[in-house]
């Protein structure tokens, strides 16, 4: 088993093997592997070759000499995050492009000031969209705000900015007749497909975790199944597609989890673990996975079929209130969710049904 937040596993013969990516390419990641007697010792090794890589980052078009307006500090600023994942890497650098570079990004440094920069908050809320169609929303603002404070901060740049809160998203869940209508139409079709389905359902497992996925993380003696990576679409710089497939690791270290395996799923997955190779990916019996929108799309037919209207996500909303209902504690409800704290349980998560609600009130 891994330590938390390491791909690193002692293997059956007592060494410790080290996993990193060394590079995508045509959407896959590529593996280099590390060995070693101790822990110790294979995580130094893996380190140093981290250390070493330098996976695709977009390249800025020109160098600075000198620092003049905000575009500067901006992209000075994101060359800076050159450690962190290529997806959130992905996200600042659209933002800046869409909505920063050329906007406030030509204002001089010397001019900048409070009205200056809440002016221009106010234009992307009251209509930012890149079509012209109506305001940003308000999260978008948030993480606009978020790039802006880091950059002034790190500047030494004073400015007031209007206060924007991030939305917290809800999301819906499952009546359990409406659960149940979908459990049976799953269990009507023999695939890993809807097997990984019932894993969301059953685990609260991630779109873009289950597509991640491999045999070799179904731990059929222990009962248990390894959650180490994910699947995610980002933009592509240096190819002819907008976008292009890569494989990570989970968003955060707690999403790095160890989930019991639903007893209703034991046997279908003994099957799936005898049939294919370790290698294999759980959605595609094969050594490639399976795009999280192909995968989405085979969700959707059996929503439709039942004229359901819950996102793939949703699944994850519909177990976390299901633990709520049965009485698990707020703590493993984190954990299984891969949460790295209580309040985003809590407050995103969490919808009590209307039968917990008159369970309560009749005790009155």
């Amino acid at each position: 088993m891994a330590r938390k937040g390491e791909s690193i596993f002692k293997r059956k013969d007592g060494r410790y093997e080290g996993r990193y990516i060394k590079e995508y390419k045509d959407g896959k990641a590529v593996y280099g592997y590390v060995y070693g007697r101790t822990y110790s010792e294979c995580k130094k090794k893996r380190n140093l070759y981290l250390s070493n890589l330098h996976i695709e980052k977009p390249k800025t078009t020109r160098r600075i000499k000198g620092i003049k307006t905000l575009n500067d500090l901006v992209v000075k600023w994101l060359e800076s995050k050159e450690n962190i994942k290529l997806s959130s890497y992905t996200r600042y650098f659209n933002l800046i492009n869409q909505h920063i570079k050329n906007d406030i990004g030509m204002v001089k440094v010397s001019k900048l000031n409070d009205e200056i920069v809440n002016k221009y908050l106010q234009s992307k809320l009251d209509s930012g969209k890149l079509d012209k169609s109506g305001g940003l929303s308000k999260n978008t603002i948030y993480d606009i705000c978020n790039i802006l404070k880091q950059v002034f901060n790190e500047n030494n740049i004073k400015i007031e900015m209007i206060k924007i809160s991030k939305k917290i998203g809800t999301g819906k869940s499952l009546y359990a007749d409406e659960k149940k209508r979908l459990v049976k139409s799953l269990n009507k079709t023999d695939s890993s497909i809807t097997i990984g389905i019932m894993l969301s359902l059953l685990l609260g497992i991630r779109e873009s975790e289950v597509c991640g996925i491999r045999i070799s993380d179904i731990d059929i003696n222990n009962k248990v199944i390894y959650i180490n990576r994910i699947v995610s679409r980002v933009k592509s710089f240096n190819t002819r597609n907008k976008t292009k497939l890569i494989l990570s690791t989970p968003k955060t270290e707690k999403s790095i989890r160890i989930l019991p395996i639903p007893d209703k799923l034991y046997n279908d997955l003994c099957k799936i673990k005898n049939n294919y190779n370790d290698d294999n990916y759980l959605l595609t019996g094969k050594n490639k996975f399976m795009d999280p929108r192909t995968f989405y799309n085979h969700y959707k037919r059996f929503t439709n079929q039942l004229n359901l209207n819950y996102t793939y996500h949703d699944l994850r909303h519909t177990f976390a209130t299901d633990c709520i209902d049965i009485g698990i504690d707020y703590k493993t409800l984190m954990e299984l969710l891969g949460h790295s704290n209580i309040t985003t349980t809590m407050n995103i998560y969490v919808h009590p049904t209307i039968n917990s609600k008159r369970s309560f009130i009749n005790k009155l």
